[in-house]
């Protein structure tokens, strides 16, 4: 509840922006945009005070599914054949392993300090500017990068960083992908920032992402990544194929993204 209120908040003030949007692209239209505007605003207060009023003290219970419910969205939703146990397993697995690459890389760095100290000292500016003009500049080399060696095909769906609007904040602690739209005529990819300096999230939740973060994000989020598979999707063969997703798969290609990017030499090469 407390959630859908912070998103509910930040409903007028997008409707504001594109209601000045559309009357300077139609100035023709402005009262019936205005009052569009006005009552798609007071939509979101009514329903920020719905869940004041009703939803907030009945609000309440845990989040967690349980074994069962769980078991079966692994299954049927996933796609998995695996159950909770043996996928906790798995991943406590790999974060050992994990563990210790991060380890010995840091051992063959400096082996006077840990590694979460040295990546700690390792971190770009918070600020979402500069944040957004590192991200471009990666994405960018990306791309050619792949295209020179012809790791994948490079479809022409352009891919644009912005920063996420105050309804979007709450929801993502980090980067968020939005792919192209199946059915779109000029179909392109959005790839928000988050506005660190303007989040009610905590400094825990928010902290920026290591030096290494926009080189890596340029590959998991871009070229090769989601928005590579993104682009690639919209042109399956029925409708249902281009609709429907599965977070595995995404996640799956987007940190296999990563890894090939990383093999490739793309990370050695990171601008400074």
């Amino acid at each position: 509840v407390e959630l859908a209120a912070e998103v509910a908040d930040g409903g007028p003030p997008f409707i504001n922006d594109v209601a000045h949007i559309l009357l300077r692209a139609f100035p023709n239209d402005a009262e019936r945009i205005e009052h569009a505007g006005v009552r798609a605003i007071a939509g979101f207060v009514a329903f920020r005070e719905t869940l004041e009023r009703d939803l907030g003290p009945r609000a309440g219970g845990d989040f967690a599914l349980g074994e069962r419910w769980l078991d079966f969205r692994i299954e049927r939703e996933h796609l998995l054949p695996l159950k909770n146990e043996a996928l906790e397993q798995l991943g406590r697995e790999h974060v050992t392993r994990l563990r210790r690459l991060l380890e010995k890389e840091a051992l063959r760095l400096d082996p006077h300090r840990p590694w979460r100290e040295q990546t700690e000292e390792a971190r770009w500016p918070a600020e979402s500017g500069a944040q957004r003009t590192a991200l471009e500049a990666e994405l960018v080399r990306a791309r050619r990068f792949v295209a020179e060696r012809h790791l994948v095909p490079l479809p022409e769906v352009p891919l644009t960083v912005a920063e996420a609007g105050a309804w979007q904040r709450p929801l993502h602690a980090g980067l968020a992908y939005l792919p192209p739209a199946p059915f779109d005529l000029e179909p392109a990819g959005m790839l928000f920032v988050p506005a660190v300096e303007n989040t009610r999230r905590s400094p825990a939740q928010m902290e920026p992402p290591a030096r290494t973060g926009p080189t890596l994000a340029a590959a998991r989020e871009g070229w090769p990544g989601r928005h590579l598979q993104g682009a690639l999707a919209i042109h399956c063969g029925s409708r249902l194929r281009r609709l429907a997703s599965n977070s595995v798969f995404a996640e799956g290609w987007a940190l296999y993204a990563e890894e090939l990017m990383a093999e490739e030499g793309f990370c050695s090469t990171a601008a400074d």
